[in-house]
């Protein structure tokens, strides 16, 4: 049986550069990571899920809401690579802090945006870091 191995980790989607009007960031709650893919086999991309569906409330943005319709547009967007640029998780909501991974693919699943993220090394080690301080 292969014993998979998740670590909770909180990300925020956020630009290389100058935001065109109309962009925001997606601040996301805790989301897992399957470490096991970090093994000697070098592969570095995960599935990540960035949000979920549903009405929220954030002391910054106030009262929102997430639909089906906006991750539909945000797929759209990223497919069609509308900034230009990539679009990388941060490490701990602080872009000061560097980039963890960058992300590859996004799609949706069952209400979720997800993505298909590849982790850069800073990310790996922040990540195995963390998982090491919690066993």
């Amino acid at each position: 049986m292969n014993r998979r191995n998740f670590l909770k980790a909180s990300v925020v989607l956020a630009l290389n550069a100058a935001q065109p009007d109309g962009v925001i960031h997606l601040l996301s709650d805790a989301v897992k990571v399957d470490t096991s893919s970090f093994s000697n086999s070098g592969n570095k991309r995960t599935v990540v899920t960035i949000t979920r569906t549903g009405k929220f409330y954030d002391p910054w943005y106030d009262e929102f809401e997430l639909t089906q319709s906006m991750f539909d547009s945000m797929i759209k967007n990223f497919s069609e690579n509308v900034l230009g640029q990539d679009i990388n998780i941060d490490i701990a909501h602080q872009p000061e802090n560097g980039a963890g991974a960058v992300v590859r693919r996004l799609f949706t699943d069952r209400g979720r945006l997800r993505a298909e993220v590849e982790w850069y090394e800073l990310g790996v080690n922040k990540v195995l870091k963390k998982k090491a301080s919690n066993t």
